[in-house]
Formats: C-alpha cells, structure tokens, sequence
C-alpha cells in the first residue's frame, strides 16, 4: 500500500474512491498486520511524550485533554499499567474516529444523485468588446466572447467534466475518455471528450449554433414538453442551429472557420456561392440577407475580409461582385440587387 495515500486516509484527505481503496486493503492480511503494528508503535511513541494528537486534522482534543489529566492523578499509582491502558484506549479511538469520520465521507460522496454532494461553482463573466482565456484545472481552454458568461465548478467530480454557458466561447477540450465533457446551454448539452468546437446561445434569434473545427462531439436536448428530446452526433466541418422553443436542429457540413472570426476578426470566403455567404451574414449580424433575384444567388465569392461594420462589409462585397443591396431603416432586413 502506497504510503502516502495511508497517510492522506488518516488525516482525511481521500476521495471516495482513495478511501475504498484503503478499506479494502484493510481486509487484506497484510493491512490487518499493518493496523496492528500500527497501533503498537503509536502507543510505544505517545506513552511518554505529552503531544498525543496522532494527526493534526483529527478533532481529538477533549479526549487527549482527559486522558492527560488522568495520567497526572494516577502518578505514582501504579502509573505505567493503568496510563499505558488509557493511551492503549486512546490511541486506538482516535484511529477509529479518523477511519469513521473517512466511511461518513466515503458514504456521503457515494449516495445517488438524489442527495448529490454540494458543489461549488464560481461564475467568470465578460461584458462589451471583452475577451477572456480560461484554461481550466484539466488543461482544457475556454475563450469567452464579449457579454457572455460560464459557471464553472471549482473541482470537478471524480466521473465528469460540466460547465454551464450563457452567450459565446469557444472550447479546446483536453481528452479524458474517463471524464467526459459537457456543455450544458439553455435546454442543451453539448458532450464531447477531446474537440474544437464554438457554441452560441443567440437569445435574438431564438436558437443555439454549434459549429465543431475538430473533433467529434454529442448533441442532446431536453425540451420540458417532449420526453425523446433530439440527440445527434456533430464532426469537423459540422454546423448545427438548434430551435429550443421547437425542440428542431438544422445540421449542415461546411467549412465553419467563419463562425470563429469573433476570436480574429477575419471573414475567409472561398469559391462561396453568394446565398452562403449571405446564411453566413445572417448568423454572424442576426439579420435578414435575401436576393431579390434568384439569378444572383449563383455569383461567387473570394475573399479574405475583416469582420467589421455591417455596412463596410455589405459595401465591400457588393463591389467585389458588381451589385448593389437595400437595407430598410431597422437594417435587420437586406437585399441584394443588380447594378442600376
């Protein structure tokens, strides 16, 4: 047995599993020879010494305090028999009383999630044109958009790895197949153990976009009013648009590079049909982008742009591809147009 695990057990400092661990060893005829002996040097060191805490962390005062008076009265009394019986005692129940206090926690950590252990949670937030990087305690690195927020646990459990989200980051997940991670945002959760991936909860648009750069990840829904909820498999290249009020997801396979340009400002089109840069737009600005000819649906784009102004960026296209758009007074709703 590990001694410094043996250690951490008696000044209870295991986890649940560290402490079945030491309990099973504790059956073993080599731990029973262990506590045994164990109990004998103890007694042998704290007979004659007045520190008898055997560890620190054990709230053993009052009996220690007792068993010291009683040594004083009994001097010249037979003193070694009787004192050497009382720290016998002693001792023993104070290793008792560790080894209880290990099985309350040990019990306590493995009840169901009906009576779940409490956990603490700090909340890291972000408000107009921040960014923050995160990396967490497993290595895993979270980039947080500008008025966004995630509630993070300060340990993990032992079995899994959740956070809760409100707004925009992106997450570089460290793998772990024995704790997974999840996203949970809004009536969503995102699973995944070792990815790339952006997730936005667009509360104008009413929907949650994933858009996955690495890495394979699992969709799940848990709508109030529909028992089966959605559960889907989402891989690289893989952009998603969940409807929470409809319980629906739209999943579509292309390059989701564009979806990140919040992190580098930069808007990459390649060869891009003009009715995908348009969906593109309308995700990125949360706008209405149409054309009003079907014709125009077909041009091309190639460009390396600057995610900026609404305006700059519709001027910029618009006389890359020789066209025009109308924007109404809420420039919520665009249109392309041909050259007058």
């Amino acid at each position: 047995m590990n001694q410094e695990l043996l250690q951490k057990f008696f000044r209870n400092q295991c986890n649940s599993a560290e402490i079945k661990q030491v309990y099973h060893w504790f059956t073993t005829s080599e731990g029973k020879k262990y506590f045994e002996e164990q109990t004998e040097k103890d007694i042998a060191r704290y007979s004659d010494s007045d520190n008898l805490l055997l560890t620190p962390d054990v709230s053993s005062d009052e009996i220690l305090t007792r068993i010291k008076q009683s040594r004083r009265k009994t001097v010249g009394h037979n003193t070694t028999r009787h004192s050497g019986w009382k720290i016998k005692l002693a001792v023993v129940a104070i290793i008792c009383m560790s080894m209880i206090t290990a099985a309350i926690i040990y019990q306590t950590n493995s009840l169901d999630e009906t009576n779940p252990a409490e956990i603490v949670y700090r909340t890291i937030s972000t408000g107009d044109e921040q960014h923050r990087i995160i990396t967490l305690s497993d290595g895993s690195q979270i980039r947080l958009n500008s008025n966004s927020k995630i509630r993070v646990p300060e340990t993990f459990l032992p079995d899994k790895r959740h956070i809760q989200l409100n707004g925009e980051a992106w997450f570089k997940i460290a793998p772990d197949p024995q704790k997974p991670f999840s996203v949970q945002v809004d009536q969503a959760t995102i699973h995944v153990l070792g990815t790339e991936f952006n997730v936005k909860m667009d509360e104008g648009a009413g929907n949650i976009q994933i858009a996955v750069s690495e890495g394979t990840v699992a969709f799940e829904s848990r709508n109030g009013s529909l028992n089966e909820g959605i559960r889907t498999t989402l891989s690289r290249n893989n952009f998603a648009l969940y409807y929470p009020a409809s319980d629906e997801i739209i999943i579509e396979n292309a390059p989701v590079i564009n979806y990140l340009s919040w992190i580098d400002g930069k808007l990459f089109f390649d060869n891009e049909p003009l009715w995908q840069v348009s969906r593109t737009l309308e995700r990125l600005y949360n706008i209405s982008l149409t054309s009003a000819e079907q014709e125009l649906n077909q041009l091309t784009l190639s460009a390396d742009l600057s995610r900026s102004d609404l305006h700059d960026l519709l001027s910029i296209i618009s006389q890359t591809l020789n066209i025009d758009y109308v924007m109404d007074r809420s420039a919520k709703k665009i249109s392309w147009t041909s050259k007058q």
